[in-house]
């Protein structure tokens, strides 16, 4: 019971996620990127099978086989020969390539060439990481008829912009015909050829949001005060569709699942006091620091704005308020400066004196009066 409850909490969560993404932005539908179709007549020789390239790739390489394989191209198939009986052998691959701009890659069909009898296994691997890991693999058990269809996996691509080359390898080869022959099937043979697919996605950007800090708020006149910027951004259509896939995380930067920005915002951010801009500084991360001890004295609304890029929206921050202060205007008082001894000693001695005579002369008038 509670297995039936969480199955269906996640299908209700998945579904929300697909409900919001639709409400925002359209989905990009797969379509067949580029299209390799051998369709001439049994055993009968033909140049390499003609390429059918979408308009939204800029071009799509012929085939082509690794230095080890030797072979070419028949009527209604393209195959090559002496592929490993045991394991991989990554000198022997055939090789098939992409080049467009904003591309989700999703499958890789074909019908796979297998001469007579025999079986294998297959694994296709790309130029992304230097053809170091497998983006999908499998067994096959071949049909000469048409060969078999397989569908490989290759949406751990993600969004990417330029030229991707895949390799395609079979190994573990059997068979009673030698030498061993491999290759692609189209419809002149009763197969489906080569196919890659995937969608064209318009370049997106993300919308921001712009923060601002002022340190301190409250200042004297020439204090420096140092403001501080952050800028974070909202969840990218593609981000949230990994998101919502079980197997799938939702990470960001070329050749990722999900990719379809820059992993963080790059440019610079201005700060501005009211109209003027008091100067600007670049992003480091997600923030951007500036200092000023230039306000004058009074009110100052401070605002943050980020230039943008090509993945990430322009902002403004809200308003900071910096109060700036004059300093004090009364003058300090002055003490009275200090008398030199020998100064003092004189100065008391001329006073007593004065206060001396003084007195003679009160007593001497006195005396005039008594007589």
């Amino acid at each position: 019971m509670n297995s039936i409850r969480l199955r269906a909490a996640r299908k209700a969560a998945i579904g929300i996620a697909f409900a919001w993404i639709a409400c925002i932005a359209p989905l990009a539908f797969a379509e067949t990127l580029a299209y390799w179709n051998p369709t001439g007549t049994l055993n009968t020789s033909s140049p390499l099978p003609p390429t059918t390239v979408s308009a939204n790739l800029s071009s799509a390489g012929n085939l082509s086989g690794g230095p080890g394989l030797t072979g070419g191209s028949w009527a209604n198939a393209y195959a090559l020969d002496n592929w490993p009986t045991g394991a991989l052998d990554t000198n022997d691959y055939l090789a098939f390539s992409t080049t467009g701009n904003n591309i989700a890659y999703s499958t890789v069909v074909f019908s796979l060439y297998n001469n007579y009898d025999g079986s294998g296994s297959w694994e296709i691997r790309s130029s992304i990481d230097g053809y170091a890991s497998a983006l999908d693999s499998g067994t096959f058990s071949g049909i000469f008829a048409g060969g078999e269809l397989i569908t490989a996996n290759v949406g751990a691509l993600g969004t990417y912009s330029g030229t991707v080359q895949f390799r395609l390898y079979t190994f573990n080869n059997s068979g009673a015909t030698n030498p061993l022959q491999r290759g692609i099937r189209g419809t002149g043979g009763g197969g489906q050829g080569l196919s890659v697919n995937g969608s064209a996605a318009s370049p997106s950007s993300s919308t921001t949001t712009t923060t601002l800090s002022a340190n301190p708020t409250q200042a004297a006149l020439g204090q420096s005060i140092q403001f501080v910027a952050t800028v974070s951004a909202s969840v990218t259509v593609t981000d949230a569709i990994a998101a919502a896939s079980a197997n799938a995380s939702p990470v960001v930067g070329p050749g990722k699942r999900g990719s379809a920005i820059a992993a963080t915002p790059s440019g610079s951010v201005t700060f501005f006091d009211g109209a003027s801009a008091l100067g600007s500084a670049p992003l480091s991360g997600v923030t951007a620091t500036f200092a000023s001890a230039s306000l004058a004295v009074g009110t100052h609304s401070i605002t943050a704005q980020y230039s943008g890029d090509a993945s990430y929206d322009p902002s403004t921050s809200a308003a900071v308020s910096v109060n700036i202060t004059a300093p004090p205007t009364n003058a300090p008082s002055v003490a009275a400066p200090m008398l030199a001894p020998g100064t003092l000693l004189a100065l008391v001695a001329a006073l007593g004196a004065s206060a001396l005579f003084g007195m003679r002369g009160h007593r001497s008038g006195k005396r005039r009066e008594d007589f």
